[in-house]
């Protein structure tokens, strides 16, 4: 499941997924309130939720909290996105529940090398998702 209140960031993240031939469904969304009431009707239930930090209404943190309470994605790994690397906001993400926060590709990275380190570990490393 990838969230982000930026269309080019989802496009960007998609375009990278289908390069690394991922065999997974991909939910996406542009906020937080859209991806938890596709959980809370039934229609996704994720193992993986990459999360945009800074989203207009329910931001990553409140989305990751609200997450939590939900039966389909209590156990869900939920990895933070940001271009920041406060420490305050790093502290904040992970309180509301997050398994991980990653910085978003800056000029050195590319999304294809991000995901294949968040998916690599996630599915390939960590097999806790098959719980």
């Amino acid at each position: 499941m990838l969230v982000d209140d930026s269309a080019d960031q989802i496009d960007l993240m998609l375009l990278a997924l289908r390069s690394m031939q991922l065999d997974r469904p991909v939910a996406t969304f542009f906020s937080g309130e859209d991806c938890v009431a596709a959980i809370e009707s039934g229609r996704v239930v994720p193992d993986l939720v990459l999360l945009d930090v800074n989203m207009p209404g329910l931001d990553g943190p409140a989305t990751a909290t609200r997450l939590r309470g939900l039966p389909a994605a209590r156990n869900a790994s939920i990895v933070m996105m940001s271009t920041s690397d406060l420490l305050s906001d790093v502290e904040r993400a992970l309180e509301a529940g997050a398994n991980s926060y990653v910085l978003k590709p800056m000029a050195e990275r590319t999304w294809g090398q991000v995901l294949a380190a968040v998916t690599g570990y996630w599915y390939d490393t960590d097999i806790g998702w098959q719980l």
